[in-house]
């Protein structure tokens, strides 16, 4: 098997996905969820620290324009203020917690 980790022991990686390989459904739904919200609570995190004055209301929609790009997040919440908006990588914030999902999965074991 070619390893998907560079910085994990290929022994690691094959217990990794052996669990992965045995666990429901249900599991890896709950675990995409977890995920997802980890995300979402990186990025509100990362926009308090950009915006300390911002309201959670406008924190929200500066959410939405990360999540679903300016002009759709316009078109669902309406016009956003007139500061510019800073985007943030959504891929690199998942990479982030990827570690910290894979802890979780390891001691629900």
């Amino acid at each position: 098997m070619t390893q998907v980790f560079p910085d994990t022991s290929p022994e690691t990686e094959r217990v990794l996905f052996t669990l992965l390989r045995e666990m429901p459904p249900w599991r890896k739904l709950e675990m995409v969820g977890q995920l997802n919200q980890t995300v979402r609570e990186l990025a509100l995190n990362g926009l308090r620290e950009r915006y300390p004055n911002a309201s959670p209301e406008e924190l929200r929609r500066r959410l939405a324009d990360i999540a679903l790009g300016p002009e759709l997040a316009e078109k669902a919440y309406g016009p956003q203020s007139a500061e510019p908006t800073v985007q943030v990588d959504m891929n690199e914030i998942a990479l982030k917690v990827e570690a910290e999902s894979i802890a979780r999965l390891l001691e629900a074991k």
